[in-house]
């Protein structure tokens, strides 16, 4: 009995007395903190999602410079192209990999030197093949030229 009288009397003189030396955050406080937190992540995530979108952009350049050096390299062993456009896509060298890449390859004869081509390759990708990579290069003709005369 003596216990709970003193437990009792305790309980009263903490409940009369205001708390000194010990600070707490009011639920305003909490709730304010938590609005403001959660105001600067939404910015956050948008950079995240954004960072995912350039990686995906990187990665299909990327797969889209290989693919027409590729297709350069194909035009080297050609040794000296027929002059034209051809196009086409990449299922056949390369079966359900690259669905959303097409290409074009454009073979022109230099104005200045019979014995060298322009040959021109484009792969154009991305969703609605709205992005493109071009590569150039300029092809001797294994062959002398033969003068005229």
């Amino acid at each position: 009995m003596k216990i709970n009288r003193a437990i009792s009397a305790c309980l009263e003189r903490g409940r009369n007395r205001p708390i000194r030396g010990k600070s707490a955050f009011t639920l305003l406080e909490v709730m304010v903190a938590l609005g403001i937190v959660g105001i600067a992540l939404v910015p956050l995530l948008s950079l995240e999602r954004r960072n995912l979108e350039s990686v995906v952009r990187a990665r299909e350049t990327a797969c889209a410079a290989l693919l027409a050096q590729e297709l350069i390299a194909r035009a080297e062993l050609e040794k000296f192209p027929a002059l034209g456009v051809t196009r086409g896509d990449f299922e056949s060298s390369h079966p359900g990999q690259y669905s959303n890449f097409r290409w074009e390859r454009i073979v022109e004869p230099s104005p200045l030197f019979g014995d060298l081509r322009k040959v021109t390759v484009r792969v154009i990708y991305g969703s609605g093949y709205k992005r493109s990579f071009t590569l150039i290069e300029f092809l001797h003709s294994p062959l002398p030229l033969v003068p005229r005369g």
